[in-house]
């Protein structure tokens, strides 16, 4: 077995592992696949000046801001075993980066990002390609310090959804007539958790902790907190029970799932102008979605050269300048496949090779949530001493 150290800790690969890692840098520019004008404008920025908390960065030693150029690292895991692609994308910014005039937003923004693109305008183009091409699930979830959006898919088709879920990072429309709407199935999301015990603990734990840590807050939203900045009621549209439950996110710690039963209504929803929050959310997305918080991952049967192509491809046109190319030298390329396998693996394999492919692409789902969250945090409750 070949042994890596890694956080004081000797992580262990075994022999008959048939994945292949390795691990890309790339430094792009997020705003040279903008096609429109949807920068915050001077009007919206001083609606919103001084709501947002900018964060520090620890992974990047720096503080995010509104420049969109960066370094984003993207995981390739080429398993041939797999009859299924999968990809996902995690950015380190959560709950606990929540404006405290605006709880919720960092959820509200992650289910904003599937109404659609600059690319992509249509709402419900993400949802459809996936379902038309033999998806399995998708899925997101806002967690405190990181979101993760993931999705499985048939293996032809991995470069162009994959080409979509980018977009949610590049030139999201923020469309005003989705704002209404997503509002209220982060409220429906709020009534469903409020029935559930592990919300009701999560919630209480939040009350005990540290008033003065952003883990204090309330981290879903609801119709009050995202509508109170506009000082605007978002009037409420019922959504059937079996629906809420259809579109329940199925892993306890998920925070939410932008699915499409949750985000769809058959009645015409009233087109409610929320300026504020809109401008809000817009300074959130530029200031946090950033190149150097973000890391994507694609897992596949395609071989990592082949799911390089599909790297190169989509980000051609937003690359400055590529840190990790095929020019590095061989101990080079060797770093980057074992830091690749650090990132996608960072626990004992598990008798990997008994793990059934639902498993396998699921753990997709873990490399990029695991590969974009390794930052330093502040405890959220107070010392005894």
């Amino acid at each position: 077995m070949k042994r890596f150290p890694q956080l004081n800790k000797v992580i262990e690969r075994p022999e008959n592992n048939d994945r292949t890692y390795e691990l890309l840098t790339l430094d792009v520019d997020f705003a040279k696949g903008v096609t429109g004008d949807r920068a915050v404008t001077k009007e919206e920025s001083q609606s919103s000046s001084g709501l947002l908390n900018v964060m520090i960065d620890t992974t990047a030693g720096k503080e995010a801001s509104q420049t969109r150029k960066g370094t984003l690292k993207i995981v390739l895991i080429s398993d041939p075993s797999l009859s299924r692609s999968a990809a996902a994308a995690s950015v380190l910014v959560g709950s606990n980066t929540d404006p405290r005039e605006a709880p919720g937003l960092a959820h509200f923004c992650e289910h904003m990002l599937f109404m659609g693109s600059g690319k992509y305008p249509d709402e419900n183009d993400f949802s459809k390609f996936l379902v038309s091409h033999g998806s399995k699930g998708y899925n997101a979830f806002t967690q405190p310090d990181f979101t993760t959006y993931y999705f499985d898919i048939e293996p032809s088709a991995l470069e162009p959804s994959f080409d979509r879920l980018v977009q949610f990072f590049v030139d999201p429309l923020f469309g005003e007539s989705s704002v209404g709407r997503e509002i209220n199935a982060i409220e429906q999301e709020h009534k469903r958790n409020l029935k559930e015990d592990g919300w009701r603990s999560e919630q209480l734990l939040r009350c005990l902790s540290d008033p003065q840590h952003n883990y204090h807050r309330f981290c879903t939203g609801d119709i009050k907190t995202l509508s109170k900045l506009d000082d605007v009621v978002v009037a409420a549209t019922l959504t059937s029970s079996t629906d809420a439950e259809a579109a329940a996110p199925s892993e306890k710690g998920e925070e939410s799932a932008s699915s499409t039963p949750l985000s769809s209504s058959t009645e015409e929803e009233p087109k409610t102008k929320l300026p504020k929050l809109v401008a809000l959310l817009k300074e959130f997305h530029s200031t946090y979605y950033v190149p150097d918080l973000v890391t994507y991952a694609l897992v596949g049967p395609q071989s990592v050269d082949q799911l390089r192509e599909i790297v190169s491809g989509i980000f051609k046109d937003l690359i400055i300048t590529t840190s990790s190319s095929s020019t590095d030298s061989d101990s080079d390329r060797a770093d980057n496949k074992e830091e690749a396998f650090l990132r996608a693996d960072p626990f004992p394999f598990y008798a990997r090779r008994l793990a059934t492919e639902d498993d396998r692409i699921k753990a997709l789902t873990d490399s990029a949530q695991i590969a974009a969250s390794q930052r330093p945090t502040t405890l959220p409750f107070r010392s005894k001493d």
